[in-house]
């Protein structure tokens, strides 16, 4: 498809949007990307001191490029969002829609995550162009607290103002065809792109400390933090130098850091870890765990295979179709801290099986970055063809209730 123009929108799920653009440009097509402004100011760990003044979106956009996290040939855009009910939003909205129609692109690419009402608003506002929507997380968590008619409205209504709905789970299609009313036609699926920007992080090299467990990422219920601290004691049992680093923040950290035996076996990091530090955490890593009670696609994971380390994951969700068993990582029952134990145990009593496993999967990041820029492609077109045949908004079917 010569001479593409593609809008990237993110509100919080800007790295993924960020890695994509990447590979977009790698294959010739020009992207210019929309994220919010807050949200890349706290990924550079660059916002302004109590009582300074913001730092201008120019400086902002200049450290991106700085830092190789995005091609001087693609333009960056930051929105300035208020908070969810602020009703001057609307109006941050249309400008941002102006400035979209402005820059002449050919399609609109949004990723929405749980609670981006604004960028649904968006999807439905921007009419003259196709609108191509990747949820990053349709189907609610186990132990979410906001109610769950807030989510099927909103993905409601990004549905309706969509002409191509994609997913980064091949077992989501089903799903949201059924929960959100989509005809099959007008959904898609491809995987997660590959973590380019957080491997582009790093600095001097870390050397791997033998023995060490990373926890990364939000500490919320369904990531299962409370069965690796249950699992620790388990596996020091049987791997005594075993040590855990936990890089975390969420609304259940604290209740699982009290469940800790001992102390000694622990190095927290409390708050969200910027990108010039994260790769650190990774590098030091033997395995990274994943303890998840329920899960969706997971950056954690693809951020780890990048850094070339294998996993211990729970064969719950979409886990298992990123996680090959006995290849880049090891499956293991959901909320169960002895076979999570035993896992990580097998792993660190292995160093050759371990090191094989974390090659394998940096493989596999490898050949899914050859394949992903021409399955966006395909689904761009896909949008395009429906819109040319002015087939958008006839694409919703009738919506059966949701799965308990």
């Amino acid at each position: 498809m010569p001479n593409l123009h593609i809008g990237l929108v993110a509100s919080a799920d800007i790295e993924s949007m960020l890695d994509l653009a990447n590979v977009l440009h790698e294959a010739g097509v020009r992207v210019t990307v929309y994220l919010s402004y807050a949200r890349a100011a706290r990924l550079l760990a660059w916002s302004a001191a109590p009582g300074e003044a913001p730092h201008s979106d120019q400086k902002v956009q200049e450290r991106f490029y700085e830092r190789d996290l995005l091609p001087r040939a693609c333009s960056l855009r930051l929105i300035h969002y208020p908070r969810l009910r602020d009703p001057r939003s609307l109006g941050v909205v249309r400008r941002a829609i102006r400035t979209i129609q402005a820059d002449g692109v050919d399609l609109v690419h949004i990723s929405i995550g749980p609670t981006e009402l604004w960028l649904a608003v968006m999807a439905n506002l921007v009419r003259d162009l196709p609108v191509v929507t990747t949820y990053a997380q349709p189907k609610p968590n186990v132990g979410e607290n906001r109610p769950a008619w807030l989510d099927l409205a909103i993905n409601r209504l990004i549905a309706r103002g969509s002409d191509v709905l994609a997913v980064t789970l091949q077992s989501m299609l089903p799903y949201i065809q059924k929960t959100y009313g989509i005809h099959a036609e007008h959904t898609a699926f491809v995987p997660l792109c590959p973590r380019i920007t957080a491997v582009r992080w790093a600095g001097e090299p870390v050397p791997e400390e033998p023995g060490t467990v990373l926890f990364f990422g939000g500490a919320r219920k369904h990531k299962g933090l409370e069965y690796l601290v249950r699992a620790q004691p388990l596996v020091n049992s049987e791997v005594p130098d075993a040590r855990f680093l936990i890089a975390s923040h969420g609304n259940d950290l604290d209740r699982c850091l009290e469940l800790i035996e001992q102390p000694e076996r622990f190095e927290v990091h409390r708050g969200f870890v910027p990108g010039d530090q994260m790769p650190t955490f990774y590098q030091r890593a033997s395995l990274v765990a994943l303890p998840y009670i329920s899960a969706g696609p997971s950056g954690v994971l693809l951020d780890a295979y990048g850094f070339g380390k294998p996993v211990v994951a729970s064969d719950v969700g979409g886990l298992p179709e990123y996680v090959q068993d006995g290849v880049t990582g090891v499956l293991v029952p959901p909320a169960d801290e002895r076979e999570l134990a035993a896992g990580i145990i097998h792993l660190l009593s292995d160093d050759e099986l371990r090191h094989r496993m974390g090659d394998n999967a940096k493989r596999w990041i490898a050949e899914l970055k050859q394949s992903i820029a021409a399955r966006w492609l395909e689904v761009y077109g896909q949008a395009i063809s429906f819109r040319s045949s002015s087939a958008r908004r006839t694409h919703l079917a009738p919506v059966e209730e949701p799965e308990p």
